[in-house]
């Protein structure tokens, strides 16, 4: 039985190599925007899809984009150097999938790492346009040059940004400790003062470690400013018996949720192409190389 996103993808047909299903570009922005794929493949021969959806309909971003790149066939079926950018307004994701040809010069990383820094920061600001002009140029622009990725740096790099990820998210530790501390030194509570200080101080050490100078700068005003806050908070709490009858109030810390997105593999057959006075694509597959990410 179908369901509603087989039926989308059923009934889209492309209206040029820039499909704007969503309504998201003025026809100025539209028209910019296919010129700077048409001269893609005038020069190169590869194809750059761009394809814009209100919704997805219940449907997964990742299988959408891989049967989407397989019954349109986009980029050429003997090079397989087509290219899809798609995005889903009501889910607020976005996908860019790779053909197999594509793939030495556009792995996974560096495809994850354009939607995140071309196309997510212009999306949070309701500048469509500039996201997707932005994310079509970088992908163009690496199609043109031509050269395959240096993996191994990029895998350096993307070690790199998760060790800072993982040094910033620990200040939250730090921070919360101090709290602690501070809060005990205020109220003269030895266990607090000792939970706080190893709460706080453990992962401040093991980030002062990863990120060395930089981080013990950044911890610092983080753990003074906890830790005058603990103190100041405590001194200034009334407690059960005060004068003014009122009980102090426990505190309380909301982490919050931290999400991201992130590319799967995935894989699909050759497509037929769709052939229009835009020229059309040529019958292209899709490896299973790219990345999805949120807005």
């Amino acid at each position: 039985m179908a369901i509603p996103t087989d039926d989308l993808l059923k009934s889209l047909r492309p209206e040029s190599d820039v499909s704007d299903f969503a309504g998201l570009l003025t026809p100025d922005e539209k028209a910019a925007l296919e010129a700077r794929c048409r001269y893609l493949r005038e020069k190169t021969g590869a194809q750059l899809a761009v394809v814009t959806l209100k919704s997805l309909e219940g449907g997964e971003i990742d299988d959408f984009a891989n049967k989407l790149f397989a019954r349109w066939g986009i980029g050429q079926k003997d090079n397989k150097n087509g290219l899809l950018l798609i995005v889903a307004m009501d889910e607020r994701k976005s996908r860019v999938e790779v053909g197999y040809g594509l793939e030495p010069i556009i792995p996974d990383v560096l495809a994850g790492r354009i939607l995140d820094h071309q196309l997510r920061p212009q999306f949070r600001q309701q500048k469509y346009a500039a996201g997707l002009t932005a994310a079509a140029n970088a992908l163009i622009e690496l199609v043109e040059k031509g050269e395959p990725a240096n993996r191994e740096a990029l895998a350096a790099e993307q070690a790199g940004d998760g060790n800072r990820a993982f040094v910033l998210a620990l200040a939250i530790f730090v921070g919360a400790g101090a709290i602690v501390a501070g809060a005990g030194l205020g109220s003269k509570t030895f266990p607090a003062i000792a939970f706080g200080t190893f709460f706080g101080g453990v992962p401040g050490a093991i980030g002062i470690a990863l990120g060395g100078l930089l981080a013990a700068l950044f911890y610092l005003p983080v753990a003074l400013a906890g830790g005058a806050f603990g103190w100041y908070a405590a001194r200034h709490t009334p407690t059960p018996g005060s004068r003014s009858g009122r009980s102090g109030t426990p505190w309380t810390w909301d982490w919050g949720n931290v999400s991201s997105g992130g590319g799967t593999w995935s894989s699909g057959g050759g497509g037929g192409g769709f052939s229009q006075d835009w020229g059309g694509f040529g019958g292209g597959s899709s490896g299973g190389g790219g990345a999805s990410s949120n807005w």
